[in-house]
């Protein structure tokens, strides 16, 4: 794993902590515990995704701008299905 992020040079851009910093402070406190999973899931994605696109770099900055739109939209509705699942 750690050989292919190396190749793939997976991370933030020029601006990624403070952006990732300004999205969790949009997302609100009960929008973070969506941000965060949802963020991490949506960047394993888009690595994914080039790694089949077969491009060299992957910047995770646009799944952690698509999951603070997700976790403002269905905070609500994507923890009340976590909870009834337990």
């Amino acid at each position: 794993i750690f050989r292919l992020f190396k190749y793939y040079r997976g991370g933030f851009g020029h601006s990624g902590p403070e952006l990732l910093f300004l999205l969790m402070l949009i997302s609100g406190y009960p929008g973070i515990l969506v941000f965060i999973p949802l963020g991490f899931i949506f960047a394993i994605l888009l690595v994914i995704y080039s790694i089949i696109r077969k491009h060299k770099d992957s910047i995770i900055e646009p799944a952690f701008i698509i999951s603070a739109l997700f976790s403002l939209l269905f905070t609500h509705t994507i923890l009340n299905f976590v909870l009834a699942l337990f």
